[in-house]
C-alpha cells in the first residue's frame, strides 16, 4: 500500500499513520526518509520561505511522524526508527 503523504503538513502526517494503524493494526518501523537541499542558495541570499520550507520538510516532518507513532510503540514495547540524512545533512555547504 501506498499513501502519499507531506510530511510538512500536519494533517498528512496524520493521515498517514492513522490510515496505516487502520489497515495493518499497528506500526513496527518508522523510517523518515523524506528530505531537501536549498538549491546550494548562499547564506545572504536565503530566503524566510525556502529556510522554513527545509526545516518543516528535514526537521519539523520526522518530529511530527515521530510523536505520532510513539505512542503506539510505547504501548506494546517494540518498534524501530530509522532517520535518515544525507551527506548534505552531515557535512552541511556554504
Amino acid at each position: 500500500m501506498a499513501i502519499a503523504a507531506n510530511v510538512a503538513k500536519e494533517e498528512d502526517v496524520q493521515s498517514l499513520i492513522d490510515t496505516t494503524v487502520e489497515k495493518y493494526g499497528t506500526v513496527d518501523i518508522l523510517v523518515n526518509n523524506a528530505g531537501i537541499m536549498d538549491n546550494f542558495v548562499p547564506a545572504g541570499d536565503l530566503t524566510d520561505e525556502l529556510w522554513d520550507r527545509v526545516f518543516a520538510i528535514n526537521t519539523t516532518g520526522p518530529m511530527r511522524t515521530i510523536r505520532k507513532v510513539l505512542p503506539i510503540m510505547t504501548e506494546k514495547k517494540a518498534g524501530v526508527i530509522v532517520n535518515v540524512a544525507s551527506a548534505g545533512g552531515l557535512f552541511g555547504l556554504r
